[in-house]
C-alpha cells in the first residue's frame, strides 16, 4: 500500500510496516505459526503471530529461527556497538558479535546454542554458558545431537582447527571441511571430514580413515542405526564411495546427493556415472546402465522398504520407473 510493506496471512492483511525485512519471512516447522522482522522508522522489530517485539537497532542477518517444536522463537539483535540474543522476548547477555547463521535450538527445543565474540576472541554460548574463547576465526556453527545431550563445533587453535565435543577438544588439523560434522542418530558418534598435508580423509569417534584428493562435499552419512558410515572421495581423477573404511568401485563421478543407507542399514546405495552413462549401484553391484538417471532435488535412489529401491532413469528420450528387490 504506497509505500508500506505488510504480510498476509491465509488472506489477512498484517500491520502496515516501512518495510518488511528481507529473508526473515518464515513458518514455524509445523506451520501454525508465522514470524518476520520488520522496519519501524529507524528502528525493526520482529513480529510473532501478528505480534511485535521490543524495537532494536537492527536484527541480525539470517538469525531468527523457530525452535523444532514451534514453542519458541529466537532471533539476534543489534543495540549501538553490543549484540545479544533474544529468546521468546527474553534478552541474552550483550557480547560484541554474535556469529552469524550460528543460533540453534536443540531438536527438542530446549536447549539453544550460539557463537558470540568478546573482542577479538570468539566462543560458544550454551544455555546461557559460555565455553572456551578462541582467537583468530574462532569457531564454526554448532550442531546439537539428536536427542539434544552433545553439542559440536569446530574452533581455531594456533591456526589449526579442532571439533569440539560438549567442551573436549580433540585432535588438531590444518582444516575441519565445512559442513561435514555430523551426529548418528543415537548422538553416540560423531563423524567429520579434515584436511591435512593437502590431502582430506574422515574421522570417525577420533578414528582417521585413508587419505584422499579429496572427500566429496556433504556426502558424509551414517545409516540410520548409527552403526555404519559411508561417504564419497576423489582420487587419481576418480570419485567412489567408501563404505565402513572399504573402497568400493571407481567411477568418473558419484551424483551428488544420491549417495544412502537402507532404513535398516543394512544396504548403501548410490548412482554414479562412467563416460556417457549412468547406473545405481547397491552395495557395491551395479545395477542395469542408463542414459541418466533422474536427480530430483538431490535424491535419486530412493528405499521404498529397507529390501527395495526405486528410481527415475531416462533411456532413448523415455523416463522409466526402475525397481529394484534386494535378495
Amino acid at each position: 500500500a504506497g509505500n508500506r510493506q505488510f504480510v498476509v496471512v491465509d488472506g489477512k492483511e498484517e500491520k502496515q510496516y516501512n518495510a518488511i525485512l528481507e529473508g526473515t519471512l518464515i513458518f514455524s516447522p509445523h506451520g501454525n505459526r508465522v514470524a518476520y522482522g520488520a522496519q519501524v522508522s529507524n528502528k525493526t522489530v520482529v513480529v510473532v503471530d501478528g505480534e511485535e517485539g521490543k524495537e532494536y537497532d537492527a536484527i541480525v542477518a539470517g538469525s531468527l529461527i523457530f525452535s523444532p517444536d514451534g514453542n519458541s522463537v529466537a532471533y539476534g539483535v543489534r543495540v549501538g556497538m553490543k549484540r545479544f540474543v533474544v529468546v521468546d522476548g527474553k534478552e541474552g547477555k550483550q557480547y560484541d558479535g554474535i556469529l552469524d547463521d550460528s543460533i540453534i535450538f536443540s531438536p527438542d527445543g530446549s536447549r539453544l546454542a550460539y557463537g558470540a565474540r568478546v573482542g577479538n576472541r570468539w566462543f560458544l554460548v550454551v544455555d546461557g554458558k559460555e565455553e572456551k574463547k578462541y582467537d583468530g576465526l574462532g569457531i564454526g556453527d554448532p550442531i546439537f545431537s539428536p536427542d539434544g545431550t552433545r553439542v559440536a563445533y569446530s574452533a581455531q587453535v594456533d591456526k589449526k582447527w579442532v571439533v569440539v565435543v560438549n567442551g573436549k577438544e580433540g585432535e588438531v588439523y590444518d582444516g575441519i571441511l565445512m559442513g561435514s560434522l555430523i551426529f548418528s542418530s543415537d548422538g553416540k558418534r560423531i563423524a567429520y571430514g579434515v584436511y591435512t598435508d593437502e590431502k582430506q580423509f574422515v574421522v570417525v569417534d577420533g578414528k582417521k580413515g585413508n587419505r584422499y584428493d579429496a572427500i566429496l562435499e556433504g556426502s558424509l552419512i551414517f545409516s540410520p542405526d548409527g552403526r555404519r558410515i559411508a561417504y564419497a572421495a576423489h582420487a587419481d581423477d576418480k570419485q567412489f564411495v567408501v563404505v565402513d573404511g572399504k573402497e568400493e568401485n571407481r567411477y568418473d563421478g558419484i551424483l551428488e546427493g544420491t549417495l544412502v543407507f537402507s532404513p535398516d542399514g543394512r544396504f548403501a546405495a548410490y548412482a554414479a556415472h562412467s563416460g556417457n552413462k549412468q547406473c545405481v549401484v547397491v552395495d557395491g553391484k551395479e545395477e542395469k546402465h542408463y542414459d541418466g538417471i533422474i536427480t530430483l532435488g538431490g535424491a535419486g535412489v530412493i528405499f521404498d522398504t529397507p529390501d527395495s529401491i526405486y528410481y527415475l532413469a531416462n533411456e532413448d528420450n523415455s523416463i522409466y520407473l526402475v525397481t529394484i528387490k534386494m535378495e
